[in-house]
């Protein structure tokens, strides 16, 4: 979920959020806002007033080079806070992404995550997402590597392949190339969908 703080792509306020998911009889909530975490408190806040679950994460920009590197490569990755330990380094990682890895954009790159993974729940960040756009790329081999180096850091339990259908052509073929990369590595697959407004 992306609130009005991922800037020029969320529209939907926090209040509005946790109202609908009141609404859905809802007992978690999550938010993924891109590149900052500047709506957590209030969504924190708001989601235990309204007797639900908050799920903090952050929709990271990935350098997979370095976040050192000043190359154009846009890729998103997901990460979600299971614990205190795991929140602690979702905002060392947002940190280090501005200070660090800023290059038209924060980024954190593979370096970071073996230093802050504890904790953390990665989901590979749909059609935009390392994997994703590796395989559309035809270049299965370096999916399969940074699948298998996610897999050494956060473990089975805690590594996802995003599958997403939006509609479009393009999720289709992700979603069976995924579904084989799954079989050939070992990695789960979770049913995700972007969520950019009410």
């Amino acid at each position: 979920t992306h609130t009005a703080y991922t800037h020029n792509n969320g529209l939907s306020t926090v209040a509005a959020l946790v109202e609908r998911a009141v609404s859905y009889n809802m007992d978690a909530l999550a938010i993924t806002d891109s590149g900052n975490v500047s709506g957590v408190p209030q969504f924190y806040d708001a989601c235990i007033r309204s007797g639900i679950k908050p799920i903090v994460g952050l929709g990271f920009y990935f350098a997979d080079d370095s976040r050192f590197s000043q190359s154009s490569n846009k890729y998103h990755l997901v990460l979600l806070a299971e614990n205190n330990i795991g929140f602690m380094n979702l905002l060392a990682l947002a940190e280090r992404s501005f200070t660090e890895g800023f290059y038209q954009r924060p980024r954190i790159d593979i370096e970071l995550l073996e230093t802050y993974h504890d904790g953390l729940i990665c989901l590979t960040g749909g059609l935009g997402g390392v994997v994703d756009k590796y395989l559309y790329a035809h270049r299965k081999s370096d999916a399969v590597c940074f699948v298998q180096k996610c897999l050494s850091l956060f473990g089975n339990d805690h590594f996802f392949l995003e599958l997403q259908d939006n509609g479009l052509k393009k999720n289709q073929d992700m979603i069976a190339a995924l579904i084989k990369l799954s079989k050939e590595t070992g990695a789960q697959c979770v049913v995700s969908g972007g969520s950019f407004y009410l």
